[in-house]
């Protein structure tokens, strides 16, 4: 990925689409305009924005900003990302780039944060669904991922710039899920929270089953393995406390 593609992911923006934009990103070509008057000083180490690296200025025909407070859109923005986090998004006409801040003219494009999908199952081999036991919750589906695999590219290409892979609902439990981010080389780069969440499916998928279960059982099977947890936490708390034995 280019400079300026690990930049928008990492700093969770992305363009809306263009021809223009996503040859830039293919070929690793900056976007450059300078119309406005926002002219771009030569990128020094090709990670403007990033940890690390010089801050960047974005301007764009539109923001999206998806605030809880403030504005939800803002016309012809400037979006200053620093050290791989979005400073602030304001209208051109009230926006003072800081000295050192690479500039880019994105032009008629709009800019909006990167979408989150919750509910992921392509960042790795697609190994993620073992049926041995019908509960799995020690199972973790960070050891399939598999970092710029062509499906995160495609995310990383449609504005999705967080996944939370998951894995899938053959069973009750299927195990831990991860919480990635997109469009990065590394496994360690990506991993935002890991374990980043506990997959528990009922009803439908988990009753193909090999030796075929209800609802009854899939409700109990799931209430004895939080149990079951809940007590091995507790033993691990008396153990520290010195209070039990190691468990």
């Amino acid at each position: 990925m280019s400079a300026l593609g690990r930049t928008l992911a990492g700093a969770a923006l992305v363009a809306c689409a263009s021809p223009l934009l996503s040859h830039a990103l293919a070929a690793g070509e900056p976007i450059i305009g300078t119309p406005r008057g926002l002219a771009a000083p030569a990128r020094a180490d090709g990670r403007s924005g990033e940890p690390g690296g010089p801050g960047l200025a974005l301007r764009a025909a539109k923001a999206l900003t998806c605030a809880r407070n403030g504005p939800l859109v803002v016309d012809d923005a400037v979006v200053l990302v620093r050290d791989g986090k979005i400073e602030s998004v304001r209208p051109a006409r009230e926006a003072e780039v800081p000295a050192g801040y690479e500039r880019l003219d994105l032009g008629p494009l709009w800019v909006m944060p990167g979408m989150v999908d919750l509910h992921f199952h392509s960042a790795g081999s697609f190994d993620i669904n073992d049926m041995v036991y019908l509960a799995n919750p020690e199972l973790r589906v960070a050891a399939s991922v598999v970092p710029r695999n062509p499906n995160l590219d495609r995310d990383v290409a449609g504005g999705v710039t967080t996944v939370l892979y998951i894995p899938g609902s053959g069973t009750n439990i299927g195990g831990q899920g991860v919480l990635l981010k997109t469009g990065l080389d590394r496994f360690e780069e990506m991993a935002v929270r890991n374990p980043g969440s506990l997959k528990v499916a009922q009803w439908g998928n988990p009753e193909r089953w090999i030796m075929g279960v209800g609802k009854t059982f899939e409700g109990w099977t799931i209430r004895n393995t939080f149990q079951r947890g809940r007590m091995y936490a507790q033993a691990w708390k008396d153990f520290e406390a010195g209070k039990g034995p190691e468990p």
